[in-house]
């Protein structure tokens, strides 16, 4: 999987943890926000996401565990955020 999928479940993780007063947490969320958008976007039919994210023709199985850490990191992104503008990548992956 590529960066985006390596990155956005930890980060989801950080920002459970981390204080709401602290004093970058909006930083992290625009971040969080921006990575989760571009990997629903890049979500595919079935539900899933492709191993290689930025050229899925080249390895067009579906990848199941790095899938299932997308969903992790967008489901927080539903409970925690901002659940309407989550609800339709989250809602299609987890089929």
């Amino acid at each position: 999987m590529e960066m985006e999928t390596l990155r956005s479940w930890p980060l989801a993780r950080v920002l459970q943890v981390l204080p709401k007063a602290y004093p970058q947490r909006a930083r992290f969320e625009k971040q969080f926000r921006e990575m989760c958008a571009r990997l629903a976007a890049l979500q595919q039919p079935d539900g899933l996401w492709r191993a290689r994210l930025l050229d899925q023709q080249a390895y067009p199985t579906a990848e199941t565990s790095g899938s299932g850490f997308i969903l992790y990191a967008l489901a927080y992104g539903v409970d925690e955020l901002e659940r309407d503008w989550w609800k339709t990548g989250a809602a299609v992956g987890g089929r």
